[in-house]
């Protein structure tokens, strides 16, 4: 009868020791997915930030040489490289922010603030353009308000 009862404590000790070590591995393994997450949507954020910064740059570039060189000149034809190639590294990033987030709203400001930063180059004149750069500018600062808040909510969003 005590070598039943001894055996019965030892397998429910067993049991109860697997159910508490599951439950902990489930536990950990959602953490560290959370955290993971989280990573990735710190680095896609401040990518696309760097980015955008970027893209503004060479679109303001881009704008002045135009009215300053030739269209044929060489001076030109790097602005214009440089332009593209910045609005394909945005476009990008934007993507990656848009994979990482899970919040349509959020995916979607991104797009807007790349496609804002974008039409930098539509600028009529001089006037037209510091607005347009000033709002792209700004617009970043708000995503990055936006960012920062959603991953101070345990990297949410």
């Amino acid at each position: 009868m005590v070598t039943g009862i001894a055996v019965l404590g030892t397998l429910l000790g067993s049991a109860l020791t697997y159910y508490f070590q599951k439950r902990q591995a489930v536990y950990i393994h959602a953490m560290t997915a959370r955290e993971r997450l989280r990573a990735e949507r710190i680095g896609a954020y401040g990518a696309l930030v760097e980015s955008v910064a970027d893209l503004r740059g060479g679109q303001l570039i881009r704008w002045t040489t135009r009215r300053e060189s030739p269209a044929d000149s060489d001076e030109y034809a790097r602005a214009r490289s440089d332009s593209w190639r910045l609005r394909a590294a945005a476009r990008s990033t934007m993507y990656r922010v848009q994979l990482v987030t899970d919040d349509e709203d959020f995916a979607r400001r991104a797009r807007e603030l790349v496609e804002l930063t974008i039409q930098i180059l539509d600028a009529t004149d001089a006037e037209d353009l510091a607005t347009r750069a000033q709002r792209s500018a700004d617009e970043t600062d708000a995503f990055i308000i936006e960012a920062r808040q959603r991953l101070g909510r345990g990297g949410a969003g």
